[in-house]
């Protein structure tokens, strides 16, 4: 991918399947006849949110930018429940396929994956060598590693003071995932009000579970439910969560859940009906106002919502970024996954506007 193509033709540059093609210029965008919106009232056009602040295009060093981000050894999340905590990944992490991660910017997971049956029957782990940027673009894949793990997949491991518990990374299966989070000397990258957009072409398989989403900036440790210490909240906005039909259409998520707002407390609301092609190229968003969110799906507004709508709380405090590939391992235990070895989800950009 060439880096310094003139706008004009960086907007109408087509060729290979990992071209940048702005959306709103692509007459095969998505489409409902859901949207909240009127064609050509989409984002692009009318969101107050217009002036780009930052974004990565993942095209490696851009003039400006820091070449040490690059060629530095990673931050990596050694415990995944434990959000904002960072620390130095082994020199093995820094593998030829993130020469062109900007590392200071993101932070690597490595670690077991608490989501979904455990402790009863965790599948997977996520490790950096699961991501890579090539072609303008970052990838996250799912690998079959060993197929006799099991014992030692998410049984602790040990504690240490300083950095909490471990659990076990001996897993059947891996995937990648990043967050921008503050942490391990990293600056990372935050946002408060303002639009989040994430450009990403979705794997289908059953058992796969992409996701593109915010987390609050820790305060303490920052755990919903667990964390006494918690006095305030920014919520979880799930940009994007995705799970494969038996049809082979991806159904697709669009949520925000306000955890934390009280210790107890937990309200959601969002969008689950939309159905998106695999291997198609779509722009997921998010708005974020003093008082509501809207998310859409390229120029398709899909879900508004307002502070104190079915007792849903909305702030604006700062959220960092988060990519990832989740595996469902419900489904996986259950036997009724997919072939999953090699799906892959692939995210374009990521571009913050205010």
């Amino acid at each position: 991918m060439k880096k310094a193509l003139p706008l004009i033709l960086t907007i109408l540059f087509t060729a290979t399947a990992c071209e940048k093609v702005d959306l709103q210029m692509n007459p095969k965008g998505f489409t409902s006849g859901r949207c909240l919106n009127s064609a050509g009232k989409g984002p692009s056009a009318t969101s107050p949110y217009q002036n780009r602040v930052w974004a990565d295009e993942f095209n490696g060093p851009e003039p400006g930018e820091d070449p040490g981000c690059y060629s530095r050894t990673p931050e990596c999340a050694l415990r995944l429940d434990w959000p904002g905590h960072g620390d130095r990944c082994s020199s093995a992490a820094n593998h030829a396929g993130l020469r062109d991660l900007n590392k200071c910017n993101w932070k690597l997971w490595d670690g077991f994956s608490f989501w979904g049956e455990w402790p009863k029957g965790g599948k997977f782990s996520y490790k950096p060598s699961q991501v890579s940027v090539h072609g303008g673009a970052v990838h996250f894949t799912v690998a079959r590693r060993n197929p006799q793990a099991g014992a030692l997949c998410g049984k602790h491991a040990g504690g240490d003071p300083n950095r909490g518990d471990y659990f076990g990374t001996d897993c059947e299966w891996v995937s990648g995932g990043i967050d921008s989070s503050h942490a391990g000397g990293i600056p990372g990258r935050n946002i408060k009000n303002g639009r989040i957009e994430m450009r990403a072409k979705l794997p289908s398989g059953v058992g796969v579970y992409p996701a593109l989403w915010t987390w609050m900036t820790p305060k303490g440790r920052g755990i919903p439910y667990q964390n006494p210490s918690q006095t305030s909240f920014s919520g979880e906005y799930d940009i994007l969560e995705a799970v494969t039909k038996s049809s082979g259409r991806i159904q697709a998520f669009q949520t925000y859940h306000d955890w934390g707002y009280t210790p107890t407390s937990h309200t959601q609301s969002g969008s689950g009906t939309e159905y998106l092609d695999p291997g198609v190229w779509y722009r997921f968003g998010v708005e974020r106002f003093h008082d509501k969110i809207r998310y859409y799906i390229d120029d398709c507004y899909t879900h508004e919502v307002v502070d104190g709508d079915r007792g849903v709380r909305i702030n604006d405090l700062a959220q960092y970024l988060i990519m990832n590939l989740a595996m469902e391992n419900h489904v996986i235990n259950e036997g009724r996954a997919g072939p999953l070895d090699g799906k892959t989800l692939d995210v374009d950009y990521v571009r913050l506007y205010e």
